[in-house]
């Protein structure tokens, strides 16, 4: 089955790309939350939802390549497709590696943020545990999140 060259390399390339933006928005995101601007959290959940829409039709559609070429739609079936009809080339294997790389970095850079947020949720929870106990007032909400 003959492949078409373009087509995989324009794929990848801007997966690539899409990626690249996603984690720019995850590492200002974090850069928020490193300063405790919680405030402005809000303004990155559009941007992540529009990159991984992004990400996910750039993703479908090197699936569908590989459906396309007869491999299995998965990494193996990648690796197998670059092997097999890519090996002298290079660059499609390198936007392949760079994908990985950037996929293992935003990854990182999300667990990170997640663990930023957590913390800054359960300094809240003391926070407003301290105020309440001060004041003398039961809990505002109850574990079902009803108010009390």
């Amino acid at each position: 089955m003959a492949l078409n060259c373009n087509n995989l390399h324009a794929t990848l390339a801007a997966e690539n790309e899409a990626l690249l933006t996603f984690i720019e928005t995850l590492r200002q995101e974090q850069q928020v939350l490193l300063k405790g601007k919680t405030d402005h959290l809000g303004l990155f959940a559009e941007q992540k939802a529009q990159s991984i829409l992004e990400l996910t039709t750039w993703g479908e559609q090197r699936l569908q390549l590989l459906r396309h070429c007869g491999m299995t739609p998965n990494r193996a079936g990648m690796e197998q497709l670059l092997n097999e009809h890519y090996a002298g080339d290079g660059s499609e294997a390198e936007q392949w590696e760079q994908l990985l790389r950037l996929a293992t970095a935003a990854n990182q850079i999300n667990s990170s943020n997640g663990m930023l947020i957590s913390a800054r949720m359960k300094y809240t929870q003391r926070a407003l545990n301290t105020l309440f106990s001060v004041a003398r007032l039961p809990a505002a909400y109850a574990s079902d999140g009803s108010t009390v």
